[in-house]
């Protein structure tokens, strides 16, 4: 299956960065199955096929999704203690994951697939999996791992970093909506965020997500409206599960409801330029009451960095290298554009949101140290171990930064983290050499990030 050419390149270009990462650590666990079937290693093999599963279908690979779908569902029936780890199993389970593989790496490689036909091919052995695990299998949707089992808060590790790169991707969507298929997107990413929701037990982020997905059938020639809102109520339901939510994870707006009961709802028209000369790009209030949000607008300048440093996209690229665009809020089009959001006090937040960014930042800050020290001791070990697992963990360490300093507010850090998290991802490319030269532009990379952050 040749790419949609609607399908935008920014999307596709990330998937299939990640994919190969998610794949490793899919046949790694399958490899080390028999001496570790602990809770935390399925939990990895199951969110890894969850994860190329939302991929594919955010970029039309609907068989690569559908195979993924269906490893990840003989992955969840794993964690039930009946389930043995035998020879016969472990050869099946590997069978069923060359299945995903090869036409994966096919369309990473080559730029089409033939997933349908792998699909096919696969379909005996995934039933007799599927039957040789019985109850298992039948009884896996019903069994959610506690983060007492997992050692880790599965509700934030998912909400930090899954769920923040569908938010970014359908970002980037609403900025160039003229390269993607909106409605096909909104779809994509409901389906994905409804998972989780489903996963997580957080009824109001799968009503949110089921709402958006109505809405855009319901209206579809207000796709990018649709988009707005729901950006804004998923964001919210962000928040609250970071900051603590494990009931619900946020709410359908009334406006949302509306549009998807296929009512008219006034909400900001981003196609058309705007008639009020006071609002610029640069006034974070203006932006927040259009775009929603608050402080996600402002930029925290570091102490020792000018203010008119941190407004300046250029400048930005000149210290820490890439793009003017990598630092600059895409504005809408007709939207006066004369700088990026200059660093500037905050709107007033309601006490709810106030409350729910202090969370989050008390949260970010407590981390934030440990995911420094491991990017660092990653570095250190990097040129003796320049293994594609290493490099995924430091990745994952600037990924989560990011995401962290996003739900914090923290915009600057944030664009810093983004930038790094890049940097780092480059050094899977098989062309690296890892040198002096190397190692200490990227240790210096890393001091970018962590001098504003301490």
């Amino acid at each position: 299956m040749a790419i949609n050419s609607d399908i935008r390149d920014q999307a596709y270009q990330f998937f299939v960065e990640e994919a190969p990462e998610l794949l490793h650590v899919i046949e790694l666990g399958l490899l080390d199955l028999r001496e570790d079937c602990s809770t935390a290693k399925v939990h990895d093999l199951m969110r890894s096929a969850h994860s190329i599963k939302g991929g594919a279908a955010s970029v039309g690979l609907d068989g690569i999704k559908s195979l993924a779908h269906r490893l990840e569902d003989i992955f969840k029936a794993l964690y039930s203690d009946e389930v043995v780890i035998d020879d016969d199993l472990e050869s099946a389970l590997l069978a069923a994951f060359d299945h995903l593989r090869n036409p994966l790496m096919d369309q990473i490689e080559t730029g089409a697939s033939d997933a349908e036909a792998a699909l096919e091919q696969a379909e005996p052995l995934f039933e007799l999996i599927e039957a040789s695990l019985g109850e298992a299998f039948t009884n896996a949707e019903t069994y959610i791992p506690s983060s007492e089992d997992l050692g880790i808060d599965m509700a934030h590790s998912l909400f930090e970093v899954d769920v923040q790169q569908g938010l970014d991707r359908l970002e980037n969507v609403l900025s160039h909506p003229d390269s993607s298929e909106v409605a096909g997107e909104i779809r994509a990413q409901a389906d994905v965020f409804a998972g989780f929701a489903e996963l997580l037990n957080l009824p109001g982020f799968g009503e949110i997500a089921r709402t958006m997905s109505a809405a855009v059938e319901a209206q579809p020639d207000r796709a990018l409206d649709i988009l707005q809102v729901a950006l804004r109520d998923l964001k919210a339901g962000r928040t609250a599960v970071l900051g603590g939510d494990r009931a619900r994870g946020g709410e359908p707006s009334g406006a949302l409801l509306a549009l998807g009961r296929g009512e008219a709802v006034a909400t900001p028209d981003i196609s058309e330029p705007s008639t009020d000369s006071a609002i610029s790009a640069s006034d974070t209030a203006a932006l927040a009451d259009i775009f929603g949000g608050g402080a996600d607008f402002g930029l925290n300048a570091p102490a020792d960095v000018p203010a008119d440093v941190v407004s300046d996209p250029a400048a930005l690229a000149d210290i820490f290298g890439g793009g003017a665009a990598d630092f600059a809020l895409d504005v809408p089009a007709g939207m006066p554009a004369e700088v990026a959001p200059a660093a500037s006090a905050p709107p007033e937040l309601s006490p709810e949101d106030l409350e729910l960014r202090q969370q989050s930042y008390q949260f970010f800050s407590q981390e934030a140290p440990e995911l420094l020290d491991a990017i660092d001791a990653g570095l250190e070990n990097l040129h003796e171990v320049h293994d594609t697992a290493l490099i995924h963990d430091i990745a994952r360490a600037a990924h989560s930064i990011k995401g962290g300093s996003a739900s914090s507010g923290l915009e600057t850090i944030r664009a810093i983290a983004l930038r790094v998290e890049h940097i780092f991802k480059a050094l899977h490319g098989p062309d690296v050499v890892f040198d002096l030269d190397l190692e200490n532009s990227l240790k210096q990379a890393a001091s970018c990030l962590r001098e504003p952050l301490t």
